[in-house]
């Protein structure tokens, strides 16, 4: 191995771990700032997107890098199996050729685009969508009144998405699914609905709510499929399932290269068979 590539390693290694460090401790943003590159300011992002690296959650990844990469710098692609079936989500990055497994934290996500690509991401953007991951570990859980406080709490962080849509339109599909969810269930959706504060407050939203933030999602970045998907779910709880399935037909008659699970345009359909 030549003497450059031993140096790229160690880069490569002291951020990961950086990253790491920065999902576990929030109070500690700035741990990826040393390791600046000016290697490849262009190139693209390939996330494997296939069952194993899905059930992982790789379209998650997906978004995150499309929400952190700055427009036209940074290309990002859904690919079939990369190999390492288990430890995924898996991503290829080009033209640097470095292969990761488990990228899955915001933190990592951001310490990629910098290591490979030579682009900063906000430590406040970074910080904020650490919110997101904790609202989703209790989005998976069902605590969905506590997973909308942490959704909220990353929308309302001061100065997060200056300049950034595509980051915003993320959490608010984000928000807006929590909502939906919590309404169908009449805020029964979390072991602590009935606290107070921002849980409480949380657990009293309706479909209404939850369909602004959908509407709000699709504005900010009409290229987010995961935006449209929502934003028909929402349709669908709310009664107008032809209107959800009109706007599926819209995403892909605006963007034909939009990519769903035929799952997910079954479960709409299904409901207008009820």
């Amino acid at each position: 191995m030549a003497i450059s590539e031993h140096v790229r390693w160690a880069i490569s290694a002291c951020c990961q771990v950086a990253a790491l460090f920065m999902a576990v401790s929030p109070a500690a943003p700035a741990a990826v700032a040393f390791c600046s590159s000016s290697m490849s300011t262009k190139g693209t992002v390939h996330v494997c997107t296939n069952t194993s690296c899905r059930k992982a959650g790789s379209r998650w990844t997906v978004d995150t890098f499309r929400a952190f990469a700055p427009p036209g710098d940074i290309k990002v692609l859904e690919t079939g199996c990369q190999g390492r079936c288990g430890l995924g989500p898996n991503i290829l990055t080009r033209p640097s050729e470095e292969v990761y497994n488990g990228v899955a934290q915001p933190a990592t996500v951001a310490a990629i685009i910098e290591i490979d690509f030579g682009v900063p991401v906000a430590d406040t953007l970074v910080g904020a969508f650490g919110h997101v991951s904790k609202g989703d570990v209790l989005f998976k859980r069902g605590l969905f009144a506590e997973a909308l406080a942490c959704y909220n709490q990353c929308i309302d962080t001061a100065g997060a998405f200056e300049g950034s849509t595509n980051a915003l339109s993320v959490a608010k599909v984000k928000q807006s699914s929590a909502m939906r969810l919590l309404a169908k269930e009449g805020g029964r959706g979390s072991s602590r609905a009935a606290g107070t504060g921002s849980t409480a407050a949380a657990a009293s939203v309706t479909l209404e709510e939850a369909e602004a933030s959908a509407r709000e999602a699709v504005e900010l970045w009409p290229a987010h499929t995961a935006a449209w998907l929502n934003l028909a779910d929402v349709l669908v709880d709310t009664g107008r399932v032809q209107e959800a399935l009109e706007t599926l037909a819209e995403l892909k008659a605006q963007f034909p290269d939009a990519k769903f699970d035929a799952s997910e345009k079954a479960a709409i359909i299904r409901n207008t068979q009820r």
